[in-house]
């Protein structure tokens, strides 16, 4: 007789629980669908924002790349940075990148997508300049080193890369 009426009492309350329930679990699906269908139909990455006023300039693939794929894998470090520019260059026979942003140098192996090393900009203490490329002189060691070198074998691109790094070191003075 108790069985009887404990489950005219139950079976009520345990189907508007299992009513909510299901409610909530479409719910859910429905916002997948949707997330799932935004990120679907992006044409492009995010637009890359530049210097610490995150000025807008024309939208650059290579940009948008750097900072969406690489930068934001890395998991922290560089989510803050405050974007300038890229440079790219051949070092031997493997392409990389020179990443510069306010707060750090990074050179990046392109054939790889991964990091080579990276500098806290205000950790630049002097930059030498060599025919094939440039020695990066550090105020703090640098996991067990006091400098950091970039080996470039064009002229001109490392003419830009020492002018783009001098200029950062001038801004610290």
């Amino acid at each position: 007789m108790w069985s009887g009426a404990v489950g005219v009492v139950l079976k009520p309350v345990s189907g508007g629980l299992d009513l909510v329930s299901k409610t909530t679990e479409g719910i859910k699906n429905t916002v997948k669908i949707f997330e799932a269908q935004l990120k679907k139909d992006r044409r492009r990455l995010p637009r890359t924002f530049y210097n610490m006023d995150e000025q807008i300039k024309v939208y650059n693939p290579l940009d948008a790349y750097i900072i969406g794929r690489i930068l934001d894998s890395l998991d922290g470090p560089f989510k803050r940075d405050h974007y300038l520019e890229n440079i790219k260059f051949l070092n031997g026979d493997r392409m990389h990148y020179l990443v510069v942003t306010e707060e750090h140098l990074i050179l990046l192996d392109a054939m790889q997508k991964s990091m080579k090393w990276n500098v806290d900009s205000n950790n630049v203490s002097v930059i030498e300049k060599f025919q094939n490329g440039l020695m990066i002189h550090l105020y703090r060691k640098y996991e067990g080193r006091d400098q950091v070198p970039i080996e470039i074998n064009n002229p001109q691109v490392l003419k830009k890369v020492y002018e783009r790094i001098r200029h950062l070191e001038a801004d610290q003075e």
